[in-house]
């Protein structure tokens, strides 16, 4: 699952070559996304167009993987709503860092390499005890940084650059 957003700073194209690589690997895998207006393509199997916050922890909740590729970040929000949903975030290292370790609670990749980084998706579905693993550390995660707590450090973060 990703969420579309044209903006060549939330590299789609990026994601979408991931996507395609991971379909390669696991041609059974249905892709979904949603945006904000209406959108089309090929790769994607199931597009959703601003779905109701009540609507979104489904869309987490029944995805195997949520794939961000922003080259920042202003808020980290939508990882850890999947991790709270149980799906493994896939990000690039914009405004994750401080609480996405890759193969402990998501996947951290290189944008030159949507090859690797869909093998090792691959990887983490084939083998059930490391995936179980991987949401169970990111529902932790999750637990560990209530929204409250990210709402407050955004603020601060405001305040602090006037």
């Amino acid at each position: 699952m990703f969420i579309y957003r044209p903006a060549a700073s939330k590299c789609p194209e990026t994601i979408l070559a991931i996507l395609a690589a991971y379909k390669k690997l696991r041609p059974q895998t249905k892709v979904r996304a949603f945006g904000f207006a209406a959108w089309h393509h090929p790769l994607v199997d199931e597009y959703f167009i601003d779905p109701s916050t009540e609507t979104i922890p489904d869309l987490y909740s029944g995805s195997d993987f949520y794939v961000t590729a922003g080259r920042f970040e202003g808020s980290p929000l939508p990882p850890l709503e999947a991790m709270a949903c149980g799906c493994i975030p896939v990000a690039s290292k914009s405004g994750v860092l401080d609480y996405l370790r890759n193969r402990r609670n998501g996947l951290i990749f290189d944008h030159k390499k949507p090859e690797a980084i869909a093998a090792t998706m691959a990887d983490v579905i084939a083998n059930d005890e490391r995936r179980r693993a991987m949401i169970r550390n990111g529902l932790l995660t999750a637990r560990e940084r209530p929204m409250e707590k990210l709402f407050a450090a955004f603020e601060s973060g405001i305040y602090a650059t006037g």
